[in-house]
């Protein structure tokens, strides 16, 4: 983005406004919007007379050749309204009330945060979005004269935005966070040092045993919890009773165990419920805690317990991993996933206790993975392979 020459230039910013919301319908967690700011502001520093933010919120109801104003109705509490108040608050604009208006050549309605400054409504309002149609894509690119990608948390989806909106501008570049989720993230493929912790939970397995494939021979210990603990037990012939696995990666984990079965630590000890494993045990905390403690890098993903709504008294053992991270001063520790930063702000602990904390979810797994990036690919950048480290302290490439 640096290098882009924006002076007196209309860009269009592909951000990352993503945000969770509770129950009353407000933003519980403003983290991806403030990730945002760096390129907004470095952008106007740079000269640009005007920037369209662009973004996606949530997973929209739609079918094909669906009117946008429809597709708005039918998912009012997606609207990307209350990013809009958000982002103007943030960029210490007054509030007024709040307008819509229309700009030539695309139909998502828009609004104005400050006289240069433009978002659209959801991206995901127009069908053609997770389509990748060409023709949105270049509606999309045709509304400034550069093009800067900014969204590392869908840099996996192909869609217009992410994709297509790239090839058919006339000059694009990386946003300065998305520079920075590169940068930080392949840290953990490159020389690091030891001992080297890697705490996996959550569900969605699928996406997190090809990391442990891809960082197994420098990674040190994996603890795991939640769904992928449970698989892991189940492969290993532990009764987990009425709990969740995910049976389609049981042969996988069988493999990963017995490649090496010194670098997993399963839980000891269990939390249940109606014959299902809620969160991992005491004793487990304790086990974990102390890995965390003796560790000089740690990436973790995914929550150890259920967190859901309707059970959070089930968040012991991600609250307790969570403080271990942040106490380990130490550390080049990085935390990822929706699910985990969310629990980590319920929890009242500053993101800023971690080196780094990733927007991604589903795209930082991959890209630990070493798998191609859609995005990433249609910016120029290429995945590295990761350095084999040799040595108990220090890592050498």
């Amino acid at each position: 983005m640096r290098e882009l020459d924006v002076s007196g230039k209309t860009v269009v910013v592909r951000a990352d406004f993503d945000v969770p919301f509770n129950p009353e319908g407000t933003i519980c967690e403003v983290y991806r919007i403030e990730q945002a700011l760096p390129t907004i502001l470095g952008l106007q520093e740079q000269g640009a007379a005007h920037l369209y933010l662009i973004a996606h919120l949530g997973q929209p109801v739609n079918r094909p050749n669906e009117l946008v104003e429809h597709v708005a109705t039918g998912n009012a509490r997606l609207t990307m309204k209350p990013v809009a108040v958000r982002l103007r608050e943030l960029l210490g604009e007054h509030i007024d009330e709040l307008e819509t208006i229309r700009i030539a050549g695309i139909d998502l309605p828009a609004y104005p945060i400050t006289p240069t400054i433009t978002l659209l409504e959801n991206l995901r309002f127009d069908w053609r979005e997770s389509k990748n149609d060409p023709t949105f894509a270049e509606e999309l690119a045709a509304l400034g004269d550069c093009y800067v990608y900014d969204a590392f948390a869908v840099a996996h989806r192909e869609h217009a935005s992410t994709v297509g909106a790239i090839a058919q501008s006339a000059e694009s570049a990386a946003g300065i966070h998305l520079m920075k989720e590169v940068g930080e993230l392949s840290k953990l493929n490159a020389s690091i040092q030891h001992p080297y912790v890697v705490i996996l939970g959550g569900a969605k397995i699928e996406s997190k045993l090809p990391v442990i494939e891809q960082l197994i021979e420098n990674v040190d210990t994996f603890l795991l919890g939640g769904v992928m603990a449970n698989t892991f037990a189940k492969s290993q012939g532990y009764d987990i009773k009425r709990s969740t696995v995910e049976p389609e990666q049981i042969g996988l984990a069988v493999e990963l165990y017995k490649e090496h079965p010194e670098k997993f630590i399963l839980p000891e000890d269990y939390v249940w419920q109606n014959e299902k494993i809620m969160d991992v045990g005491l004793k487990t905390r304790e086990i974990f805690k102390a890995k965390i403690a003796e560790a000089k890098t740690v990436f973790w993903n995914g929550t150890l317990g259920v967190t859901s709504l309707t059970a959070q008294e089930f968040t012991f053992g991600t609250n307790d991993i969570a403080q271990a991270i942040a106490d380990n001063k130490d550390a080049l520790t990085i935390v990822s996933g929706g699910d985990t930063v969310g629990q980590v702000n319920e929890a009242k602990i500053s993101l800023d206790n971690y080196s780094f904390v990733s927007t991604g979810g589903g795209a930082t797994m991959e890209f630990l993975a070493g798998k191609e990036l859609p995005a990433l690919k249609a910016l120029g950048y290429e995945p590295r392979q990761p350095s084999r480290t040799l040595g108990d302290d220090t890592a050498t490439s």
